[in-house]
C-alpha cells in the first residue's frame, strides 16, 4: 500500500495478514488501521493490533448504522406484506416454514448482495 495510507477492514479476519499490517503500522509505513473483525486470540493473549495507538478496533458492528436498520426494517415490512398477501417473499432461509410455495431457489441476504442455496440444502 501507499506510505502514509490508512487500512480498512470491515469483511473478514482471513483477509489480512496481521502480522504484515502490524509491521507496516509499527514501522509507519501505514499511518493507521481500523478494523471491524480480528483474528481470534486466547483471552489472556490480546493480538498485537490491540495494543498500538493508530489502530481503531469495532466488536464487527461497522455495518450497524442507523441507515442499515432503517433497511432492514423496510425489507422486513415488505416481506410481512409479501407473506400476508400470499405472494412469494425473498430472503427467506426456511421457505418450507412459511407455508408460501415459492419454486425459485432461496435466498440468503448479506450486507453485499445475495448467495444463491440450493434447495437441497435446507
Amino acid at each position: 500500500m501507499k506510505e502514509g495510507a490508512f487500512f480498512i477492514n470491515t469483511a473478514r479476519e482471513t483477509l489480512v495478514d496481521e502480522q504484515a499490517l502490524y509491521k507496516a503500522l509499527v514501522s509507519k509505513h501505514l499511518a493507521g488501521a481500523a478494523l471491524d473483525v480480528l483474528k481470534p486470540w486466547p483471552a489472556d493473549t490480546p493480538g498485537p493490533l490491540v495494543s498500538l495507538p493508530n489502530v481503531i478496533i469495532t466488536p464487527h458492528i461497522g455495518g450497524a448504522t442507523h441507515e442499515a436498520a432503517l433497511r432492514g426494517v423496510k425489507i422486513l415490512a415488505a416481506q410481512i406484506d409479501c407473506y400476508l398477501a400470499g405472494q412469494p417473499m425473498q430472503h427467506v432461509v426456511n421457505q418450507d416454514k412459511t407455508g408460501v410455495r415459492d419454486e425459485r431457489a432461496v435466498f440468503v441476504s448479506y450486507r453485499r448482495g445475495y448467495r444463491q442455496l440450493p434447495r437441497r440444502t435446507l
